[in-house]
Parts: C-alpha cells; sequence; structure tokens
C-alpha cells in the first residue's frame, strides 16, 4: 500500500429542512478511500459507512449496511456524490444501542 497523496477532504450534501448530511473521505492510498459518516464520531464503527476502489478506469463502491451494496462509477466525485446524496435522503439517525429502548427484563427460571 503506497501513502496517500492528499490530506481527507469533505464532501457535503444538503438534506431534507436545511439539514446537512456530511460524508469524509479518507484517502488510504492512491487507489483507495474510507468514506465516514460526520453525524457520527470517529471512534464509532458505524461511522464508517463505505470504501471507494479505482479499478482500472472506473470507482468500485463497497457500501456497508444491511445489506452490502456495491457499485461502479466513472469518477471519484460521482462516487462521493451518490453516497453523500444517499445520507442526505436519511432522516433518522442510526440505532446505536437499543438496550434504553428495551422493556424491563423478565427473570428466567434457569436449571441446576
Amino acid at each position: 500500500m503506497t501513502r496517500p497523496e492528499s490530506s481527507p477532504f469533505r464532501i457535503v450534501s444538503a438534506g431534507a429542512a436545511g439539514s446537512t448530511a456530511g460524508i469524509t473521505a479518507l484517502p488510504l492510498s492512491d487507489r483507495e478511500w474510507r468514506v465516514t459518516d460526520d453525524r457520527l464520531d470517529l471512534d464509532d464503527g458505524l461511522a464508517v459507512v463505505a470504501f471507494i476502489e479505482k479499478a482500472g478506469d472506473r470507482f468500485e463502491v463497497t457500501e456497508l449496511g444491511d445489506p452490502v451494496r456495491f457499485d461502479f462509477f466513472g469518477s471519484l466525485d460521482a462516487a462521493l456524490g451518490s453516497l453523500a446524496a444517499k445520507r442526505a435522503q436519511q432522516h433518522t439517525a442510526p440505532v446505536i444501542d437499543l438496550a434504553s429502548r428495551r422493556s424491563a427484563r423478565r427473570s428466567f427460571p434457569h436449571a441446576m
């Protein structure tokens, strides 16, 4: 892997009702980028939303989620624009911890 030549750059896309959904593309090498969602802490694994790899004359996007999605674009700008637009369309934040939403736990007898 070679050392990246440029610093991270940020793409911002306007969302619904004037909100913004920003993504940051961090070059991992001259052919690879890690894309993160600016709404989440970088320490949070959910912040990583995609990886982009230059494959020949195309840019392959591996978008993390359920399900994992793969797509190809003719330029890095097109790939990042598509990811930013998808993030802007999300009207809800990712659920990080459901424990606070659970009802009181029931106790169950255990066999001994």
